[in-house]
């Protein structure tokens, strides 16, 4: 697992909601596709134990809800996210 790098066109940390939206929409096989699942994952994992650089509590709008850095995913989960994140900076010539 690598550490989260500067920002990117793309995005870099993913709520459990969030997750669950993309493994659902992309059919993930053997990745949760409900977010109760997901923060049922991430407690088993520790996820939530991780430094700061890779979990974090979001506030903002809404309830707080803990979210995770791209490094802190499992490789395919990776992958996906990495994927999508080129087709983005293609579409929109961020590099």
């Amino acid at each position: 697992m690598g550490l989260p790098g500067p920002a990117s066109c793309g995005q870099d940390w993913f709520t459990a909601r969030e997750l669950a939206d993309m493994a659902k929409a992309r059919r993930l096989a053997g990745f949760p596709a409900t977010e109760r699942r997901w923060r049922h994952l991430a407690e088993r994992e520790g996820w939530s134990d991780l430094p700061g650089r890779l979990a974090r509590w979001r506030i903002g709008s809404g309830r707080p809800a803990m979210e995770y850095h791209l490094s802190a995913q499992p490789e395919p989960v990776q992958a996906t996210i990495r994927a999508r994140d080129q087709k983005t900076r293609d579409r929109h010539s961020c590099r």
